[in-house]
């Protein structure tokens, strides 16, 4: 299963979840009447990321994005660099 399968699945659940909750929660109930409903809380993420299909994507995502993170993160270092430099430099600008 890819990722992307795996994504639409996790989206599908949380649609049939929020329905559900929705649909019960607009029933109609007399006032002062006790309602006995339960609510669940899903954490598709990590439901997600503990399965063996999920763990497979996340590698391949890591694997895959690497390199492109790698080069964002030097790039954020060379634009930290300058900032300091103009910071450093700005009573020399203002003259």
């Amino acid at each position: 299963m890819n990722s992307g399968n795996i994504i639409r699945v996790a989206a599908a659940a949380t649609l049939c979840l929020l329905s559900t909750v929705s649909v019960r929660a607009q029933g109609a109930t007399a006032p002062g009447a006790a309602t006995a409903g339960k609510i669940a809380v899903l954490n598709v993420r990590q439901a997600i990321v503990t399965t063996a299909e999920g763990k497979q994507a996340s590698a391949e995502l890591q694997s895959q994005f690497a390199p492109r993170q790698n080069e964002m993160e030097a790039l954020n270092k060379q634009i930290n660099d300058i900032r300091q430099q103009l910071a450093a430099n700005q009573n020399h600008l203002e003259r």
